[in-house]
């Protein structure tokens, strides 16, 4: 977001002392400049402190006076004055000759509405070095308005980090609204990587503060993610998002923004795809019948009947899945069948999977199953064997271990769990232990 500046007619105030003495009104995003005069020739004859030429000349006060007056005059026809603004720029020698042309040629653009006339203005009046630091901080918060306005993103930036770096606040501007300004400059530059991470810097210096986030922060680092395929960038940021905002929109936004940028709907990848259509279980975003179908799919009835018969069951008590589907009805008859198979087998495939000579096979097969049975610290047992089989998938293995993890409540380790993957699954990790955080946390996904 760039905080446009709104010209308007100057408020032309009287000023007087030794120092360049600026009314900047910074409202909504408008900036009023007010210009000052000479309290009289004599005064602008005074010498500097230390000895030295004065700080206005006469020749400069001869023209400068006349000029002034003619820019202030109303109906003034700005256009026309241009050769003599640019006359007096020329003339000024002085530290303080060069601010006060300077802010004459600033208040000449806004009256007339030209916002490369004022840029030129204020880029007088920050090289005069005749500013305060205050005055030289909001001096580069406009400038950087205007620049950014003008679409000269290279000087925008300079300006805006000197009013970062001069410490530039207002009555609704805070330092970390400027760190988002250079967020969006970033952005505006196509450098969108760097741009995220400069948000991120920018919500945190926010929440440091007290202040609340904007959801439009939010936003736009999503936009530029999605936009641009900002991976692995955008997970990252999807964290924080999800962190500062323990929604179920949200999280359905974030499940949806993995599934959209990565292929777990292809062949192959179906165990990726279930583990994240769990996820959407655990959070609370399985919302329609497509969901629950395709959760039902890729589960498969056969392999694990117990979680699809729950699946199917509650689909039929919210009314999501439709109870003269045949396809469904078929699936909830292959999972009772595979229910009763379960208990016949399975104290037998965990005995079998728990001897020494056990193979990988036959060590994840039964820890996947105890997954789905909600075995959790069972089903934890096993994949932490299986992580020593070096045959063993380790991103799948290391998922579920965490996923088993979450189960048993042990929070910490499954985020530690999680942080070790780096396959194709690792998307999907982060998403995990965003959940895994929030509940070690005790916060409670909400709407």
């Amino acid at each position: 977001m760039t905080l446009p500046v709104t010209p308007q007619r100057a408020n032309l105030l009287v000023r007087s002392g030794r120092h360049l003495a600026l009314a900047i009104a910074l409202a909504a995003g408008t900036a009023v400049v007010g210009t000052f005069g000479f309290a009289d020739t004599a005064y602008a004859q005074k010498k500097q402190k230390g000895g030295g030429k004065a700080e206005y000349s006469r020749e400069f006060v001869a023209a400068y006076q006349p000029l002034d007056a003619a820019v202030k005059a109303e109906g003034a026809d700005i256009p026309a004055l241009k050769p003599q603004l640019d006359a007096i720029a020329a003339m000024a020698q002085s530290p303080a000759e060069r601010a006060m042309a300077g802010v004459l040629v600033l208040n000449a653009g806004i009256i007339s509405k030209d916002q490369t006339l004022q840029l030129q203005g204020l880029d007088m009046a920050l090289k005069s070095g005749n500013l305060t630091p205050e005055e030289n901080a909001r001096f580069n918060f406009l400038a950087y308005q205007t620049a950014a306005n003008l679409e000269q993103y290279g000087p925008a930036r300079g300006y805006l980090l000197a009013a970062i770096e001069g410490n530039f606040t207002a009555e609704n501007i805070t330092a970390s609204d400027l760190i988002y300004s250079e967020a969006r400059l970033d952005m505006s530059e196509g450098n969108h990587r760097q741009g995220l991470k400069t948000l991120a810097r920018a919500i945190e210096a926010r929440k440091a503060a007290g202040l609340e986030v904007p959801a439009g922060w939010y936003g736009t680092g999503i936009r530029a993610g999605l936009d641009n395929e900002l991976v692995p960038d955008i997970y990252d940021f999807m964290e924080i998002w999800i962190a500062n905002n323990p929604t179920k929109l949200v999280w359905r936004d974030a499940v949806n923004i993995v599934r959209r940028l990565n292929n777990f709907e292809d062949r192959g990848s179906e165990d990726i795809m279930l583990d994240l259509m769990r996820l959407s279980r655990d959070v609370g975003t399985l919302d329609s019948g497509q969901d629950y179908l395709l959760y039902v799919e890729v589960a498969r009835a056969a392999r694990y009947p117990q979680e699809v018969k729950d699946l199917i069951d509650k689909g039929y008590a919210t009314g999501k899945v439709d109870r003269s589907d045949q396809w469904v009805t078929e699936q909830l008859r292959v999972a009772e069948k595979g229910i009763a198979f379960d208990r016949a087998e399975l104290a037998k495939d965990v005995a079998n999977a728990e001897k020494p000579t056990a193979t990988s096979q036959q060590v994840l097969g039964v820890a996947r199953t105890l997954l789905s049975y909600g075995q959790y610290e069972k089903a934890a047992s096993f994949f932490a064997r299986a992580l020593e089989m070096p045959d063993a998938p380790r991103g799948e293995v290391l998922q579920r271990l965490g996923m088993a993890q979450v189960g048993m409540g042990d929070y910490a380790a499954a985020i530690e769990t999680f942080g070790k993957i780096n396959d194709a699954r690792a998307p999907l990790a982060k998403l995990w232990a965003a959940y895994a955080t929030q509940r070690k946390n005790g916060v409670e996904i909400t709407g």
